[in-house]
C-alpha cells in the first residue's frame, strides 16, 4: 500500500507540473496548432493521471559508493554470514505499524476527497443537464430538421 502511495503521489506531482506547464503554454501554441491537437494533449495528461503506474525499465537511478563497497564484503563472506545479515536487514527494513497506519490514513484522506469531488461533479452536471433541457426548444421547421441532420 505504501508503494502505491509513493507512485500516486510522485504521479500526481509530475503530472501537476506537466498541467501547469501545458496551461502557461497554451496560449502560445493555440495559434499554431489546431484544438484537436490539443485535445489528445489533454486526453495522454489525463491517461497518465488515471494509471499512476509506469513500466519498470529496471535502469538504475543512482549508484552509491557504499553499495559498490558492500557488495564487495559480501562477496569476502561465507554463505552463512551472507543469509544472516540478508535477514537481519530485511527486519530492520519492514515498516513499522506507525508508518502503516498513517499511509493507511493518507489513503483514506485521498479516497474522501476524491469521492466528494465525484459527487460534487456529478451534481453539477445533472444541474447542467436539467439547465439545458429547461432552456432547450424544439425545432418545428423541417427544413431546419433536414439541415441540421445532414451536417451534424
Amino acid at each position: 500500500m505504501e508503494q502505491y502511495l509513493t507512485a500516486f503521489l510522485t504521479t500526481s506531482f509530475t503530472m501537476s507540473i506537466v498541467i501547469l506547464a501545458f496551461i502557461l503554454f497554451n496560449r502560445l501554441l493555440s495559434g499554431k496548432y489546431p484544438a484537436k491537437w490539443r485535445y489528445y494533449i489533454w486526453l495522454i495528461i489525463i491517461a497518465c493521471l488515471l494509471f499512476p503506474f509506469r513500466p519498470n525499465l529496471g535502469l538504475p537511478t543512482q549508484i552509491s559508493v557504499d553499495n559498490i563497497a558492500d557488495k564487495s564484503n559480501e562477496e569476502i563472506l561465507n554463505t552463512q554470514n551472507v543469509v544472516n545479515s540478508q535477514s537481519t536487514l530485511a527486519k530492520a527494513q519492514t515498516p513499522s505499524d506507525d508508518s502503516r497506519s498513517l499511509t493507511l490514513f493518507l489513503f483514506v484522506i485521498w479516497l474522501a476527497g476524491a469521492l466528494i469531488t465525484l459527487v460534487f461533479q456529478l451534481w453539477r452536471h445533472k444541474r447542467f443537464i436539467d439547465m439545458v433541457g429547461r432552456w432547450s426548444v424544439d425545432i418545428e421547421s423541417q427544413q431546419l430538421c433536414l439541415f441540421y441532420g445532414r451536417y451534424s
